[in-house]
């Protein structure tokens, strides 16, 4: 590439004025100061953002987004300075834009440097590959005076100064600026040919390709030089992974010993990617060292080959791994010199609009994430995150999602419903108004439970704690060994998050704002709780005045209650269940009109006294009664007499039979499975197996009950008969023919005339091929032409429709006066 004319020429021309002199070596002398003040001021600017991120208290995490979108422009300017060297003649305006971006490249002539002092070449070029040490002598002069001014100024500065701060803020500029070092570095080994057979060094035209004089002393100093670079790869790599044969694993020790020292000191080099993905920075570091050797190469069709591949390749492997949060990419359009004219044009103006569009993009975003930061600042996307162990309190931390969420106090995070991506729980904390802690026993050994309480601390979220009866508070020997107490907690060191943090955060817990954990768990208790913490009191759901569907649980398992009020709360919410729902508590009898029943299957729940005595005293009335295994521990009794052995309370011999006899009965049934505290657990999926229980619940009925029927129109005794199929079934013998109890359905005769029934007693029936025709009126009407139609008696009026009995047949009943299919 030409290199600018200097100034010095314009001073000894006869046709330059001696004021546009003057003013050219003033304009010298400004554009160099700028260029140091924008210098410092850029340095300044990255040590004083870093210092804020280890306080992450202080630091939003939203500004990361237009972080990553600089870096990213000025990753792509700096591979545009090495597209700038590749030989191509591009044609204007874009050769000008390439030509003013080599300042990126180090590339001092752009200031016009020989204004200020005339210097060789080789002062020059030890000049440009200074650039390293002067940035590290400039983060090491901010960081001792950032030193001194925390000393003077005492506790007035609460941030955290110390060797990794500066470790930290040199490896960034290095890694930020790696491609702009290393190819100032190599700029003796690039020359150009010319047509005498000269060579030069493309950006030094007054030196040869020699190997004599200033090319050699050039090359030697390039050669020590480029060890800088070369060394930054190599510790880079000895600190994320080890090579082929070399074992170092650095990266995985420090994260086993929890040294958040460490991965705080060089995050630099994994701050943009995923945890997990830290070895994608050796992949980036590499794919860009390769990229300044590609203009070293001698032909320019090879230079071009290369340079796609690399781009090529690294683009298919980001895309597959997706290693990192970045959006936006580098995309470049080459083209080859033996084009012609318009061929040259349209090329140029193809790469001119891509290069606008990608800074768009990136400018974009980094507008995006300003703006999100600002709109964080004033309202956060969650009203309420439930932090909680899942098999100590994940239905309890279901309900009170669903009361919060009908109370309309915005939106609640629960990790089953609303976390998609690990690496993304953290962030959500931050943006929450309120942080629930679920203070159960064992939370505080859950690793990522523990992870959520040190966010909340660090970013001085507003945090509330519902403190179990049987819930301690961490002793002296936790924070000794803390590595012990919490299994697995060296893995928050990759979230930057130091045993120190975990120790504050943990004593941070004992200041907080406590809510005790009802001690019976009701509508009116929850409720309670939802009050305290909305700061709202809202009305209490009344209990349902005739239930005819009861929830049945051991109320000593407060877990298996919470599930039993999920359950309650969802067929409520429930359009197609017809039924009045009512979770019976402890002391309750059942109701009257109960016909149908859920059992809440619960780890140790038929060694309750209380549920033992609900289901001796409804089995005497034979309702449905349907099981659903909430916990994902529970078994189901292969022995009945064994399971309710160690029932607790005094029972009778013939109550203790009904129980173990209810109890195998029950499990006759296929049982549902509703687990809330399970991980998959979702709200769409909890949904589902809520419609599907309570169609089980509505359309299958239980065992043929045993009742005599009472109305003023009709009279008779339950009694057995068997059809001319020979099943046998129970059924009423009523003055109008036969009617089958089918737990609240009903049916008489087959396909014959109702005639020939016996209005007075019981007589045969005949079964048809899927329906059975019922025969309800005195004027013997039952079907016209083979169809169902509506009836009309002295005994009632109603419709006939097909009904599934719990056999699972298909039956004909008819709607009669006080009693309905």
């Amino acid at each position: 590439m030409k290199r600018i004319v200097s100034c010095l020429s314009f001073s000894f021309s006869s046709q330059i004025p001696v004021a546009a002199v003057s003013f050219q070596v003033g304009s010298s002398y400004a554009a160099l100061a700028f260029a140091i003040l924008c210098l410092l001021l850029g340095v300044a600017f990255l040590y004083v953002v870093l210092v804020m991120d280890a306080e992450r208290s202080t630091q939003p995490g939203h500004t990361f987004v237009g972080v990553v979108a600089a870096t990213q422009l000025l990753t792509l300017i700096q591979q545009l300075v090495v597209v700038s060297r590749l030989g191509i003649e591009w044609e204007e305006p874009l050769s000008e834009i390439l030509a003013s971006l080599s300042v990126f490249g180090l590339n001092f002539d752009v200031l016009s440097v020989s204004c200020v002092a005339s210097l060789s070449p080789v002062p020059e070029y030890v000049l440009t590959v200074s650039a390293t040490p002067i940035l590290a002598c400039v983060a090491l002069v901010l960081h001792l005076s950032a030193i001194a001014l925390k000393r003077y100024l005492g506790h007035g500065l609460k941030v955290r100064l110390d060797m990794s701060q500066l470790l930290r803020t040199v490896g960034s500029l290095v890694s930020i600026l790696f491609i702009s070092i290393f190819t100032a570095l190599v700029t003796p080994f690039q020359c150009n040919s010319h047509p005498n057979g000269r060579m030069t060094i493309q950006e030094y035209g007054s030196v040869y390709c020699n190997w004599q004089g200033f090319h050699l002393q050039m090359c030697m100093i390039g050669a020590v030089a480029c060890l800088m670079p070369l060394c930054f790869l190599t510790v880079c790599i000895w600190a994320l992974q080890s090579c082929t044969y070399i074992i170092c694993f650095e990266l995985p020790k420090r994260l086993r010993r929890a040294d958040a020292t460490y991965f705080r000191a060089c995050s630099f080099l994994w701050v943009r990617f995923r945890p997990g993905a830290e070895r994608f920075a050796i992949f980036i570091l590499c794919r860009n060292a390769l990229m300044v050797v590609c203009p070293l190469l001698p032909s320019l069709f090879v230079k071009l080959v290369v340079m796609n591949i690399l781009l090529y390749s690294s683009l298919i492997t980001m895309t597959l791994s997706q290693p990192w949060r970045v959006v936006l990419y580098m995309a470049l359009m080459f083209v080859g010199n033996d084009v012609d004219a318009t061929g040259l044009v349209t090329a140029t103006a193809i790469a001119l609009v891509f290069i606008a569009m990608m800074a768009f993009a990136i400018a974009i975003t980094m507008m995006y994430g300003l703006v999100l930061y600002v709109v964080r600042q004033n309202r956060k996307p969650w009203r309420f995150f439930i932090s909680h162990h899942k098999r100590a309190a994940g239905s309890f931390a279901r309900l009170l999602k669903i009361q919060l969420q009908q109370r309309g106090s915005g939106n609640v995070f629960l990790d089953t419903d609303d976390l998609r991506d690990l690496t993304e729980l953290f962030g959500f904390v931050r943006d929450t108004e309120t942080f629930v802690i679920l203070a159960s026993p064992g939370v505080l050994g859950r690793k990522w439970c523990v992870g959520e309480i040190v966010t909340a601390k660090l970013h001085d979220v507003h945090s509330v704690m519902v403190r179990w009866p049987n819930f301690t508070d961490p002793n002296a020997a936790t924070y000794e060994n803390l590595s012990f107490a919490i299994p697995g907690v060296e893995a928050l060191t990759a979230h930057s998050i130091s045993l120190e943090d975990v120790a504050k955060a943990l004593r941070w817990m004992r200041t907080l704002e406590s809510i005790p954990f009802p001690h019976s768990l009701d509508l009116q208790s929850i409720g309670k709780l939802c009050d305290a913490l909305t700061g709202t009191v809202s009305s209490r759901s009344e209990r349902t005045s005739r239930p005819d569907c009861v929830i049945l649980v051991d109320p000593a398992n407060q877990e298996a209650v919470a599930a039993a009020y999920v359950l309650f709360e969802l067929l409520r919410m429930n359009k197609s269940f017809r039924l009045s729902p009512l979770v019976l508590k402890e002391g309750d009898d059942i109701p009257d009109g109960a016909s149908k029943a859920l059992l809440i299957c619960s780890t140790g729940c038929f060694h309750s006294g209380v549920l033992a005595s609900w289901l001796i005293r409804i089995t005497a009335n034979s309702p449905t009664i349907l099981p659903i295994i909430a916990e994902p521990d529970f078994a189901v009794p292969t022995e009945p007499k064994s399971a309710v052995a160690a029932v607790a309370g005094a029972f009778t011999d013939a109550e203790m039979a009904t129980y173990a006899e209810a109890v195998g009965g029950i499990f006759q049934e296929i049982a549902s499975v509703l687990a809330p505290q399970s991980y998959s657990s979702t709200q769409e999926d909890l949904d589902l197996r809520v419609k599907q229980i309570a169609f089980r619940l509505q359309s299958k009925g239980s065992r043929l009950r045993l009742t005599e029927l009472r109305d003023d129109s009709l009279r008779g005794e339950a009694g057995e008969v068997t059809d001319a199929t020979g099943d046998t079934c129970w059924a009423w013998a009523a003055l109008y023919g036969l009617r089958f109890a089918v737990d609240g359905f009903w049916s008489g005769p087959t396909n014959q005339e109702c005639s020939t029934f016996n209005k007075n007693g019981v007589a045969p029936v005949t079964d048809s091929a899927t329906c059975r025709t019922a025969c309800q009126t005195a004027e013997g009407l039952r079907e016209i032409n083979g169809q169902l139609q509506d009836w009309k008696g002295s005994s009632g009026s109603g419709k006939c429709e097909c009904v599934t009995d719990a056999n699972g047949n298909r039956r004909t009943a008819c709607q009669d006066s006080g009693y309905s299919a």
